[in-house]
């Protein structure tokens, strides 16, 4: 599956020998979900990325397993119960990068969770690094409901509605 996934990151950038493309497999995702009766925080380390420098498209896919919890029965109702990764084993997003100075950026495109599309548009801040290290970081909220995901109603005042994701991309 994972093969898919970086043949279909591969895809949306084409072939062009013009662009220079950047990837990575070890962006970091977070998520973090403030609730009355505890916390929830997840880290993923192992996300892929794939950006052309030349046409400013960008392009993620995250392993739902690959997230991880302070408790381990936290992952597996996360991954189980909430994210139904049987089914929906990636979480993605593909998205044109427009800059409004040198460092910050609006990205839109397309976040899939939970097998659903939602257009999305977020701020991001670029930094190039005199390496010619390339660093992206985002912050932004998303709702649980535009994408589908089942809360049980025993659980439903502990996690919240809205989201916070965090993302830093290195390349």
């Amino acid at each position: 599956m994972r093969t898919i996934v970086i043949f279909f990151l591969f895809c949306f950038f084409g072939t062009s020998t013009d662009a220079q493309v950047l990837k990575t497999n070890n962006s970091y995702i977070s998520f973090y979900s403030k609730a009355p009766l505890e916390d929830i925080e997840a880290h993923n380390y192992n996300v892929d990325c794939v950006f052309d420098t030349v046409k400013n498209q960008i392009a993620f896919s995250a392993r739902i397993i690959d997230f991880n919890f302070d408790k381990k029965l936290m992952k597996k109702h996360f991954c189980e119960k909430y994210m139904e990764i049987d089914d929906f084993p990636f979480a993605s997003f593909s998205g044109q990068l427009d800059f409004i100075n040198k460092t910050n950026a609006k990205v839109i495109g397309e976040l899939e969770i939970h097998g659903q599309k939602n257009k999305v548009e977020v701020n991001a801040y670029v930094e190039r690094k005199s390496n010619d290290k390339i660093v992206m970081k985002s912050n932004f909220f998303i709702n649980l409901s535009d994408y589908k995901v089942k809360i049980p109603k025993i659980v439903k005042d502990n996690i919240s509605k809205s989201i916070e994701i965090n993302v830093i991309v290195s390349f």
